[in-house]
């Protein structure tokens, strides 16, 4: 029997970009469903008085790859301020390009925001995706300091067609199947793909954190496990279930 056929696979509503080799626990093969399209959006720095930030919350590795496709150089970006970092992958995309990092928070941008030594009226620098779950004008409100968003990418929904494709090869598995469902939004997206309640009878859903299982919940799936919104969480899980 070939190695391939005796791992484990995990469906990730990810791309191969969103994706590494390494990130794969052992025993388990990544399956990659990307509901959306990457697109980078453009931005003029000299816009930006970098000189006034004394900090940078990065809330996505995705961040960073988008200021790498635009050619930006992130260590110089970064050098001479706080750096806060949202989740370990994250911070790892940050290092690996040559910057630093000064505090990595699992728990979401709030929980991290809690336990950053946050000065009032200190100016932190926000690039992030073009649609968030907390604006820099919410973050400047809860916390007392000055947040200046900057979109820098954006995920385009995949049209229907490109997506059935996909999914093509999931439903027609006999196999139960593991999907790990990695934001609400691609949750949403996954429920209006899988509109048979047959279909969703054979997907094993991990929900990554507490909102996205909220949004599956209602649905008859084959079961649903909630994880907290870590990496590590995820691999406790799938070592239990070799």
């Amino acid at each position: 029997m070939k190695l391939e056929e005796q791992m484990k696979s995990l469906w990730v509503t990810r791309s191969f970009e969103e994706l590494t080799d390494s990130d794969a626990p052992d025993g388990w093969l990544w399956k990659p469903l990307a509901l959306y399209d990457f697109e980078v959006l453009p931005v003029e720095l000299s816009t930006f008085s970098l000189r006034k930030y004394e900090a940078v919350l990065v809330t996505s590795k995705h961040t960073i790859r988008a200021l790498k496709n635009m050619s930006f150089d992130i260590k110089a970006l970064l050098a001479g301020k706080q750096v806060w970092a949202v989740g370990r992958g994250t911070a790892d995309s940050i290092i690996s390009c040559g910057g630093h990092v000064d505090l990595v928070g699992e728990q979401g941008v709030r929980a991290l925001l809690k336990s950053t030594p946050l000065v009032p009226h200190q100016h932190v620098l926000y690039p992030h995706g073009l649609h968030v779950s907390h604006t820099a004008a919410q973050l400047s409100k809860l916390y007392g300091a000055y947040f200046d968003g900057m979109p820098v990418y954006v995920f385009r929904e995949r049209e229907s067609e490109v997506l059935a494709s996909v999914f093509r090869p999931l439903l027609n598995d006999s196999k139960a199947q593991y999907i790990w469902v990695t934001s609400p939004r691609r949750a949403r997206r996954l429920v209006d793909m899988i509109v048979d309640s047959k279909a969703r009878e054979s997907l094993i859903v991990l929900a990554h954190g507490e909102q996205t299982a909220r949004v599956l919940e209602k649905y008859d799936w084959k079961a649903l496990h909630r994880l907290s919104p870590s990496y590590d969480a995820l691999l406790q899980f799938l070592k239990k279930s070799i």
